[in-house]
């Protein structure tokens, strides 16, 4: 059987992820694994797939880590897979970080929209629909 193993292990390594942090390294959490937890956005394409950045406490085995999170994600556990984390290399435009994230009482975002520049209602074939521009 080596014969048929060696192609699925180069497809399996190819898409694995060997990364190494350091205790203290600061890192970005992928949004995913909050899903049934905190509900960001219903549209998936504009909602925010990284936050962060967080602190390293230690390593658990080989491929998990603990994160100091704030006490606004206190109802989520610290410990995360390598896959959920990515290097913070910087202040990028598509982190938000902890303090600016409002959640209610039942773990859902609160988003408030900074200003409405323009409305306008559209006719469907049997219904009325409001679209704003924010």
């Amino acid at each position: 059987m080596p014969v048929a193993e060696s192609p699925q292990k180069s497809d399996a390594d190819t898409k694995r992820r060997h990364v190494l942090f350091e205790v203290g390294d600061q890192v970005l959490l992928k949004v995913s694994p909050w899903k049934g937890l905190i509900r960001f956005r219903k549209q998936v394409k504009l909602s925010p797939h990284f936050i962060g950045p967080f602190k390293l406490l230690h390593k658990i085995g080989k491929q998990a880590y603990k994160l100091e999170l704030p006490p606004e994600l206190e109802g989520i556990h610290n410990n995360f897979h390598v896959f959920y984390l990515r290097t913070c290399l910087g202040e990028e435009p598509y982190m938000i970080p902890p303090s600016e994230l409002r959640i209610d009482e039942n773990k859902w975002l609160v988003e408030k929209p900074k200003e409405i520049i323009d409305h306008k209602r559209k006719k469907l074939r049997h219904k009325m629909i409001e679209i704003s521009m924010v």
